[in-house]
């Protein structure tokens, strides 16, 4: 089921985007749809907080989430 959360925006951000999609995979293919997506011509803005959250954009500076569980990622 997805998932809609609103939140005030961040003062230093340009106007142009109001929202933006957070993507949650597997832990076992979050590289894959990293790549997948720089591979379409993307760039990786942010992976400070790698693997649990990369921060993708366009080339119209749209930005994406691609989001990890990191609890699921821990689990043995």
């Amino acid at each position: 089921m997805p998932n809609l959360w609103f939140g005030d925006a961040d003062e230093h951000e340009p106007r142009g985007q109001r929202f933006h999609i957070e993507v949650y995979v597997a832990p076992e293919v979050a590289e894959q749809r990293i790549a997948a997506a720089v591979a379409a011509g993307g760039t990786v803005v942010d992976d400070s907080d790698a693997p649990s959250l990369t921060v993708i954009a366009d080339q119209d500076g749209n930005k994406g989430i691609i989001c990890v569980d990191a609890s699921a990622a821990r689990k043995d």
